[in-house]
């Protein structure tokens, strides 16, 4: 689960391993300015059966409006 600021749209969360190459990536969404949906609490929520090895690095892309 990843949370941004009021109002951002996270674009995507990529896992990528050691040698540079996509493993995954997972497409978010905005997060509402307002309270009164499930998009106040957070971007993205999604479950992956992705060992994080050795020299893997999590991208995040947001854009904040």
């Amino acid at each position: 689960m990843i949370q941004c600021e009021d109002g951002a749209k996270l674009t995507s969360v990529t896992i990528i391993d050691q040698t540079g190459g996509t493993v995954m990536t997972a497409y978010g969404g905005v997060r509402m300015p307002t309270a009164g949906g499930v998009s106040n609490y957070y971007n993205i929520n999604f479950k992956a059966a992705v060992p994080i090895m050795k020299g893997y690095a999590l991208k995040v892309t947001t854009v904040t409006g």
